[in-house]
């Protein structure tokens, strides 16, 4: 992704340079360009389905984009537990798609570029990355009950959900 299509969008203009230049990455740039190189790839993906979700949230409570940026973080942190491949992250994001744009979710998902994998799990919750949505389901439930199904060390499971939490936060308050 060049710059030409950020640069003409003011408001992403504006959100890319306040994410690189916040605390969280300590940066002091003023191009486009350099802020792009200094986020990486990886990064500069996950901004850019946060800034979309942003979009579609603007009718939304906050807590919508909250609670999908704790998800994907939290997401994020599984594969290592679940030995997953997968960047989980777009996972956790669409796991609320729907309620983002009121539709039902299989019709969403069909208008989506998405690994099938992927796909199948946000409908219908099975295999590993199903498991993945189920574990994000029971700590934002308090659920501990069901936490038995799953052989995890649970406490380092609750860690990265609070750092899910706080991540989310601060890029919260950034956006």
């Amino acid at each position: 992704m060049g710059g030409g299509s950020i640069k003409q969008d003011l408001s992403m203009t504006y959100s890319l340079l306040r994410l690189v230049n916040s605390a969280a990455y300590g940066y002091n740039i003023n191009s486009i360009r350099q802020g792009i190189v200094l986020l990486g790839i990886d990064r500069l993906k996950k901004w850019s389905l946060l800034y979309s979700f942003k979009n579609l949230s603007s009718n939304k409570p906050d807590i919508l984009l909250k609670t999908s940026l704790v998800r994907a973080y939290f997401a994020e942190s599984l594969k290592t537990h679940l030995e997953i491949e997968d960047d989980l992250f777009i996972l956790g994001m669409f796991s609320l798609i729907d309620a983002y744009l009121d539709r039902d979710l299989e019709d969403i998902l069909k208008q989506v570029s998405m690994k099938t994998e992927f796909k199948e799990a946000l409908i219908s919750g099975e295999g590993k990355l199903g498991d993945v949505l189920k574990i994000i389901e029971i700590y934002e439930k308090s659920n501990w009950k069901e936490l038995k199904n799953f052989s995890l060390n649970h406490s380092l499971i609750f860690e990265d959900y609070l750092k899910a939490i706080e991540k989310a936060e601060k890029i919260f308050e950034i956006t």
